[in-house]
């Protein structure tokens, strides 16, 4: 299992969205629909192949003080960051630290 983290905002639905959708075989031109923030948690499953899926968890940013126990049995880590928004540089900086800092994603 995957997880999914960014701050608040950061476009982390949308891009599980496109994922998705390219996934699917839905084309390179993806549509989205209107995305509305992610209180708590969302489950995403990404189809790879016809034999190989990927479960995502989504945490919604404003779970960002409990990524630890959301990130206990993950295998991987996907962190969206929205880089045009400078106002949430010091945010996302502090957040990916504290992730990079967790020992059981060292491994």
């Amino acid at each position: 299992m995957i997880v999914c983290a960014g701050p608040k905002g950061s476009g982390k639905t949308a891009l599980l969205k496109c994922l998705q959708q390219l996934l699917e075989g839905k084309g390179r031109r993806v549509e989205l629909q209107d995305t509305r923030p992610t209180i708590g948690i969302n489950m995403t499953i990404l189809k790879i192949s016809k034999t190989k899926m990927c479960q995502v968890r989504e945490v919604g940013g404003e779970m960002a003080p409990f990524l630890h126990q959301q990130t206990s049995d993950a295998t991987g880590l996907m962190f969206v960051a929205d880089s045009s928004n400078v106002f949430q540089f010091g945010e996302t900086y502090v957040t990916l630290l504290d992730l990079l800092t967790l020992e059981h994603l060292k491994t």
